[in-house]
Parts: C-alpha cells; sequence; structure tokens
C-alpha cells in the first residue's frame, strides 16, 4: 500500500513538472509575441517554438489590418512569404471583430 502511495505521488510530481514547463513555454511564448514588432518576426522567429508546444505541424495567424478594414495571414511557400486577406465585412469575422467576441491572445492565455 504504501509503495502504490509513493509511485502515485511520483507520478503527480511528474505530471506537475511537465504541466510547469509547459506553462511556463507557453508563458514566454505569448510575452514574446505581445513584444513582436510585426506578423513576420512571431513567423520566423516563434514558428518552430509554437509548432512544438502544440504538437501541431502548422499554425496560422490572423492579424486585424484596420488601415484596410482587412482580416490577413501570411504563409511561406517554399522560400516566399505570401498572404491571404479577406474584408471585415457584414458576416462572421465582422461580428468577432467588431464585437470583440475573441480576446486578445494575451488574456486567452491569462486564464489557462
Amino acid at each position: 500500500m504504501a509503495v502504490k502511495i509513493a509511485e502515485k505521488g511520483a507520478t503527480d510530481i511528474k505530471e506537475l513538472k511537465a504541466q510547469l514547463a509547459y506553462r511556463q513555454a507557453l508563458q514566454e511564448i505569448t510575452n514574446e509575441i505581445n513584444s513582436a514588432d510585426n506578423l513576420d518576426s512571431i513567423l520566423i522567429d516563434l514558428k518552430d517554438r509554437i509548432l512544438y508546444l502544440f504538437k501541431a505541424d502548422r499554425i496560422t495567424i490572423y492579424v486585424v489590418d484596420s488601415s484596410t478594414n482587412e482580416l490577413f495571414s501570411r504563409f511561406k511557400v517554399g522560400t516566399e512569404l505570401s498572404e491571404i486577406r479577406i474584408p471585415i465585412n457584414p458576416g462572421m469575422s465582422d461580428k468577432i471583430f467588431s464585437e470583440q467576441l475573441i480576446p486578445p491572445f494575451s488574456k486567452c492565455m491569462s486564464h489557462t
């Protein structure tokens, strides 16, 4: 019985350490995103760390361009950067962004 309790305690500590490491890595990435100069620096500098953290093979980052009233995303094809631009107009994207239904990334991460 005591051995099982000790094994469970060791497992719990290992899980807590893994959770702590994940949250620390997420906080570091969040801080770097919030201090990034532009979208390209996020895609270039943080892409691999974001993919690794979320165990993903691709990321898409959307940004609101208030000067053109568009939602856009950049992506890499080979060695060239391309982008997709979507006008923010009546529809789902308009509702989401005009009513701020999606809070800023930093606010999302502060509740985890």
